[in-house]
């Protein structure tokens, strides 16, 4: 039985086979899933090097972190919301991780999230993620239960490699009295406090 792109990253990840799947998302990049991938592994596997298991290996992560900078243009002109999503989240957790201006990327990746949304209207985790990057925005919407939605990210990130578990855990870790905004903002400072001496100013 042939699997999907979608079942090939699955397993991959799930084995640590961080080579090949890096490799396949690039191969496939003018794929909506492969593209995301791209966009996915060149922050995460930076950041969460340390607490992936198997955990890839240096050589893999600057390949990746390559393989972003190379597909960055044409994902920022992407019309896939998925697309879109991938970067404006990324950015809003490692802004300095992607290429260009760190000051600029810190600063828009509200409005990449905003045009996902503006071209799937309808999608609650485009919604979710969009609201969730707007300092004193409203996070929860009140028309959706929490058992709803966290069937609804469950139906989106089934599988079980690296890429669907990390959504589902930012994404369904809240309570209805917690927002993903919360949960954002303590990976936020988690990161920076890890990698504050890589960005700290050198005293001669």
């Amino acid at each position: 039985m042939n699997m999907t792109l979608r079942e090939q990253f699955d397993v991959l990840e799930y084995e640590g086979l961080w080579d090949e799947a890096i490799e396949l998302a690039y191969e496939n990049r003018d794929q909506t899933d492969a593209m995301c991938r791209c966009v996915f592994y060149g922050w995460y596997l930076y950041l969460e090097s340390f607490c992936i298991e198997p955990a890839p290996s240096q050589e893999a992560i600057e390949k990746a972190q390559q393989n972003l900078r190379s597909v960055f243009p044409e994902a920022m002109k992407s019309e896939q919301p998925d697309v879109l999503m991938e970067i404006g989240y990324g950015m809003d957790i490692a802004f300095y991780l992607f290429p260009g201006d760190p000051n600029e990327n810190n600063r828009r990746y509200t409005s990449i999230l905003q045009r996902a949304l503006e071209l799937r209207p309808q999608d609650p985790i485009c919604k979710r993620l969009y609201k969730g990057s707007i300092p004193g925005a409203r996070d929860i919407d009140a028309d959706m239960e929490f058992e709803r939605w966290c069937a609804l990210v469950a139906n989106r990130y089934p599988g079980k490699g690296e890429y669907d578990k990390y959504f589902r855990s930012i994404l369904t870790v809240e309570t209805s009295q917690q927002s993903i905004k919360g949960i954002k903002g303590k990976l936020k400072l988690f990161y920076r406090a890890l990698l504050k001496p890589l960005f700290s100013p050198r005293r001669e």
